[in-house]
């Protein structure tokens, strides 16, 4: 996921601004209104999530909080996705051909990532 949102980020620093319109990012692009701040976000969260894995042994509260933002922005993903399925189309206005049932299937990768990186981070509280 860290790739993911680095990609995000960079994607918004060279112009893509419509990135924000998709599923994972909007509810992001709603709380912070400039495409070039939210791009710092994805970035620098990316950036933290790597920092315990090249520390020789991070201490386990220095790792909690490292990956703590990238946890931040997947439950958003979760959120910004559940609110389009219960919604039935996708937040830039798109309804597709079995609206909730279709963004459901569309958007179940990304739930279960969230659902599994979150266990795993109480897990490891």
């Amino acid at each position: 996921m860290a790739a993911a949102h680095a990609l995000s980020g960079m994607a918004i620093f060279a112009g893509a601004e419509s990135v924000l319109k998709t599923t994972p990012l909007y509810i992001l692009g709603l709380i912070v209104h400039n495409p070039i701040n939210v791009a710092f976000i994805l970035v620098i969260s990316a950036v933290l999530v790597v920092i315990p894995y090249l520390m020789r042994k991070p201490r386990r509260i220095w790792f909690m909080l490292l990956i703590l933002p990238q946890q931040c922005l997947l439950l958003m993903h979760f959120v910004s996705a559940a609110i389009a399925i219960i919604s039935g189309h996708y937040h830039d206005g798109y309804v597709p051909d079995g609206g909730s049932a279709f963004i459901f299937a569309d958007q179940i990768w990304l739930l279960m990532v969230v659902v599994v990186h979150t266990f795993e981070y109480i897990e490891a509280l």
